[in-house]
């Protein structure tokens, strides 16, 4: 009497859902599509840095509004840096205080997600010699000799660090942005005309130089003071990240409408997924938190989908009963794992019997009788 209660129960509340929602169906738009145009602060809940200063760019995501506010926020350092090892929060209303103290109306940037966790890279305490002798290589890129309508000597001097470093990179110009870091020191003069001075600018390093990196640059003319300068660039690499619209649990089939494609800052992003397409149909080995990145261990390769475990022991799942033209949802706990297809043993949260049913999706089952 009491099951046949619970059922007439379900049915009206089924029912009654049916007539709210209608037959509307909602949509994940990407965050770029904010509706007041505002520049999208997505904080991630975990990142590692290097010891350096923490840029608001180095623990978020940053998309939509305005192309120069989005550089100005991407650009914004939120603390100093911290030893290797150490750690520390970053809130959402640290972030609003250090927009306010830029003059950057908060009206216009939308901030979400909650605090991050920053960890600073451990230091490796040993290297080998073959590793020693590879962070000893030297680029060095001479720069022409420069003409008086080149501007000034300091123009020069950064240009030399900043075609340097280029030279160290894999990838293309416009996946590339370079800045300068911090301002040159005063001993070069920022009235010291170019004319007659040839650069030479080399870099010590052992793979692509991104982050912070220092370039040495010598400045020299016949008859003029020579300048042996550190130029500090701010060097990051940029490319195509998929990232999920919307929560994505742990055994979801990846559809077109969960995932959309945005050009991201990727340099301290790693084993991160470009194409969109190459993910549409493949299952999620975890649960993916909206607006994230995708990461390659985050889902099962399509080829590999078809067996994937679908259901984990002690899942909660949706046990769906069909008698006829009627239907039942109930809530159950697996017993075992299962696959597409295969038949699983689960306990009926409200009943407490064991039960069998067919697997039917990412924690649904089919109960037989």
């Amino acid at each position: 009497m009491l099951a046949g209660r619970n059922i007439i129960v379900r049915l009206a509340v089924a029912v009654t859902l049916c007539l709210v929602v209608g037959s509307r169906s909602v949509v994940a738009r990407p965050p770029a599509a904010d509706a007041s145009g505002a520049v999208v602060v997505a904080l991630r809940p975990r990142v590692q840095v290097e010891s350096r200063v923490i840029r608001l760019a180095d623990v978020a995501q940053i998309t939509g509004g305005n192309a120069e506010l989005r550089e100005r926020v991407q650009a914004l350092d939120l603390d100093d840096p911290l030893k290797p090892g150490e750690s520390l929060s970053i809130t959402p209303t640290q972030v609003e205080f250090r927009l306010r103290l830029a003059g950057i109306d908060v009206e216009g940037v939308s901030i979400r997600g909650t605090s991050v966790r920053v960890t600073a890279r451990e230091a490796n305490p040993v290297r080998g010699a073959a590793t020693l002798a590879s962070a000893a290589r030297t680029t060095v890129h001479p720069v022409r000799a420069i003409t008086r309508e080149d501007g000034s000597l300091e123009q020069a001097i950064v240009q030399a660090a900043k075609d340097c470093a280029a030279a160290k990179l894999p990838w293309k110009s416009d996946a590339v942005e370079i800045r300068l870091a911090q301002p040159l020191a005063r001993d070069v003069g920022p009235n010291e005309e170019a004319a007659g001075y040839e650069c030479r600018a080399e870099l010590r390093t052992s793979g692509p130089a991104v982050g912070r990196v220092p370039v040495r640059v010598v400045a020299e003319a016949p008859g003029k003071p020579s300048f042996d300068v550190q130029v500090l660039l701010d060097v990051r690499h940029f490319d195509d990240v998929v990232l999920a619209t919307k929560t994505l649990e742990r055994g979801r089939t990846i559809s077109a409408a969960d995932v959309y494609v945005d050009r991201q800052d990727v340099t301290e992003l790693a084993d991160y997924c470009s194409n969109a397409d190459q993910l549409i149909g493949a299952t999620t080995k975890r649960s993916v938190r909206s607006l994230l990145p995708l990461r390659k261990g985050d889902v099962e390769p399509v080829e590999k989908s078809a067996n994937a475990i679908l259901i984990r022991r002690r899942d909660r799942v949706k046990m769906i009963a069909n008698a006829g033209a009627v239907s039942v949802i109930m809530t159950g706990e697996a017993m075992q794992e299962g696959r597409a297809g295969e038949t699983i043993r689960l306990r009926n949260v409200d009943s407490n019997a064991t039960v069998q049913g067919r697997v039917t999706g990412a924690n649904e089952v089919e109960i037989s009788f």
